[in-house]
């Protein structure tokens, strides 16, 4: 009779802007009294998560990033009817590289916090009260940002 063993240990390992799963498995049989046979194959994957990106980074370059999801961390400056502004800064003048967002839970945001703003870099099409030609559109709702 043969008797076999499996043993399957899953590592995760996050690194700044990724997140890489490591799989070990261990694969063996065992006839009668004989010794362990195995095979150690192993197998990595890597699956982006991009860091957050500073607002004047995407609103300065923005031919770069127009239709294309960004992760950008900021601080609220304004908030507007149906759309906030945000910021590198914390505080100081509105430029037209601050950058205009809409989308769920932008009500919630809170000045003097940093956050994590994910979503679709969208560009013309709309007039905000810093003049900026672009925004962001949330595809979730922002989340404080680490310190």
């Amino acid at each position: 009779m043969v008797k076999r063993i499996l043993i399957i240990v899953t590592v995760f390992i996050l690194t700044a802007g990724s997140l890489f799963i490591i799989n070990l498995y261990r694969v063996g049989s065992k006839p009668d009294n004989s010794p362990l046979q195995t095979k150690i194959p192993d197998s990595v994957g890597s699956i982006s998560t991009p860091a957050a990106s500073l607002v004047g980074k995407i609103t300065r370059h923005a031919n770069n990033f127009i239709n294309k999801n960004v992760k950008v961390r900021g601080y609220l400056i304004k908030k507007e009817i149906g759309y906030i502004i945000i910021s590198d800064e914390a505080s100081g003048a509105i430029s037209m590289y601050d950058l205009p967002v809409i989308g769920p839970g932008i009500d919630a945001v809170k000045p003097n916090k940093k956050y994590v703003f994910q979503g679709m870099f969208l560009g013309q099409g709309r007039v905000f009260s810093n003049n900026s030609p672009d925004h962001l559109e949330l595809s979730q709702p922002p989340e404080l940002a680490s310190p």
